[in-house]
């Protein structure tokens, strides 16, 4: 199973793909019995909004308690914020063992490395490849060009809430309208499909 088939799963939902649906057809894709996910509080959305653990990550207490994929959420983050950390956490069922963070020394390492940027570490690098996997996964390549229209064109006329009227549509968090619409997203996509994006 790639991401690429996973992605082409999704190309004729409509413009508002429930988590829900995701989680299903990752499940479906990866042959992955279930995956728990649970808000907790002792996140704070300014340092972690979610996290996931594998089963590999057998050291870790609520790992050994749940025996299975965990996938842990911010508790108090709104529905887009919430919606689109589970789907980037669910993208890490497509790792190999390479990227997996299992251990609290890989975790810690890869903290760190993210406040510095993207390096050449494949734990690290796996983060950036699952926010762009999620971003594509909750967009289909139809209804984000035109939608990539209209806000252009009412960025282009000094509207001010055209971040925000997007947002509305695709139910992801405001400040990544820009990254969806981007050139950036589209190199990304098309790097991480090995095909350039098309309806």
């Amino acid at each position: 199973m790639t991401y690429a088939q996973l992605y082409d799963s999704i190309q004729n939902l409509p413009l508002h793909i429930c988590r829900d649906v995701v989680k299903k057809n990752v499940l479906s894709f990866t042959g992955v019995n279930s995956v728990k996910i649970f808000k907790t509080r002792h996140f704070t959305p300014d340092i972690c909004r979610g996290v996931y653990l594998s089963p590999r990550s057998e050291k870790h207490f609520i790992q050994a308690t749940m025996g299975r994929h965990v996938i842990m959420v911010a508790a108090n983050q709104n529905r887009c914020w919430d919606r689109l950390i589970v789907v980037k956490e669910l993208m890490h069922l497509l790792d190999g063992d390479e990227e997996s963070v299992d251990t609290g020394n890989d975790f810690d390492r890869l903290l760190s490395e993210l406040f510095i940027g993207p390096g050449s570490d494949s734990k690290t690098n796996s983060e950036f490849i699952a926010f762009w996997r999620a971003l594509g996964m909750l967009a289909p390549e139809k209804l984000r060009q035109s939608e990539k229209l209209i806000w252009t064109e009412a960025k282009k006329n000094g509207s001010i809430s055209a971040d925000y009227e997007a947002a509305l549509k695709f139910k992801i968090p405001q400040a990544y309208i820009s990254f969806l619409f981007s050139e950036r997203y589209e190199h990304e996509l098309s790097r991480i499909l090995d095909r350039k994006l098309s309806i």
